[in-house]
């Protein structure tokens, strides 16, 4: 019984932060099939990999050590933050090939970290239902309530944090142009996944209770770091936006004015309310436009980039035939 309850405590948490992560997206929201995708498979995927290679690891580790509390540390630190990024970060490839391969959606670091905070965050609700869970068969209400707010209330967005840095990673291979740099940021971000994961697991492992406490204040360093990381991110990809359309004006863009609208968020959404469908179409298609500019400067001979960006342009015509302004 205790697992459903934990089922109903932790949705709502995680969903809150799935809203908070998908905000973050301020300029071109990834498309809803693909953000679901994600979520499924932290949720599902990545954790039955996870599970399996946590066990098969597990088991020359406790071959080797006798004390069982040791080899249960072992796997916290090492074993878990290797097999649980890996499976989350196996989704994130594939999102990768997926979206920016194929349909050209997954347009930089930004994206990157979305998309693996959202693999995080499915993650999340499977394992903090069954912990919690547990812990409440176990201890009953008071080990219930504990639980849920150190695992879900303080540190729920501790496996997007993870996940996301390996999306950073493979987000960064979008905007870099040479070879060793698209080969270093993906391992980078695995690294500094693990890493953080492996520390967060560690102090309570060896340090007992006190060791608990200073992993849940870590968490808010951790997630101090990831918020300047996402203005850092979301500043960038402004000046992108104003750089790919400054020579558009005239053409797909009536003015500097107009310009300036497109690039803030804040303004481009309160005119949004009061606009019709076709004209908020048109500024969607306008960022599409520009980002799909960026690309083309790192990769200027990739012929679906050409055609993607003719698409962009023949889609902000469809929507000023249909009246947009």
């Amino acid at each position: 019984m205790f697992y459903l309850y934990a089922l109903i405590v932790v949705i709502p948490l995680v969903a809150f932060y799935a809203l908070f992560v998908r905000a973050v997206d301020r300029y071109e929201p990834e498309p809803w099939w693909a953000l679901a995708a994600s979520f499924a498979w932290g949720a599902l995927g990545a954790v039955v990999l996870a599970i399996v290679g946590s066990v098969l690891l597990q088991i020359p580790v406790g071959a080797v050590v006798n004390d069982a509390q040791a080899a249960n540390a072992i796997g916290a630190t090492f074993i878990a933050p290797i097999t649980e990024e890996s499976a989350k970060g196996l989704g994130v490839i594939v999102i990768f090939v997926i979206g920016h391969v194929i349909f050209h959606e997954f347009d930089g670091p930004l994206d990157g970290l979305i998309y693996g905070g959202l693999i995080g965050l499915g993650f999340t609700l499977t394992e903090d239902t069954l912990y919690i869970g547990s812990a409440g068969t176990d201890g009953g209400w008071g080990a219930f309530l504990t639980l849920t707010v150190l695992r879900t209330v303080l540190g729920g967005l501790g496996h997007a944090m993870y996940t996301g840095m390996i999306g950073f990673g493979w987000g960064m291979v979008v905007i870099s142009r040479s070879w060793i740099a698209k080969v270093w940021w993906p391992c980078f971000g695995f690294g500094v996944g693990m890493l953080l994961h492996g520390v967060h697991n560690a102090l309570p492992s060896y340090l007992g209770e006190i060791g608990g406490l200073m992993s849940v204040a870590i968490d808010f360093v951790y997630l101090g770091a990831w918020f300047l990381l996402v203005v850092v991110l979301v500043v960038r990809e402004r000046g992108v936006i104003m750089r790919q359309l400054e020579n558009e004006i005239g053409a797909t863009l009536r003015d500097r004015s107009e310009l300036r609208l497109i690039g803030s968020f804040f303004k481009r959404s309160l005119r949004g309310i009061l606009s019709a469908r076709a004209t908020r179409k048109r500024w969607r298609a306008l960022v599409e436009l520009a980002l799909i500019k960026e690309k083309r400067a790192n990769e200027p001979d990739r012929t679906s980039l050409v055609e993607a960006e003719r698409r962009a342009r023949a889609e902000i015509a469809y929507w000023v035939s249909r009246g947009a302004r």
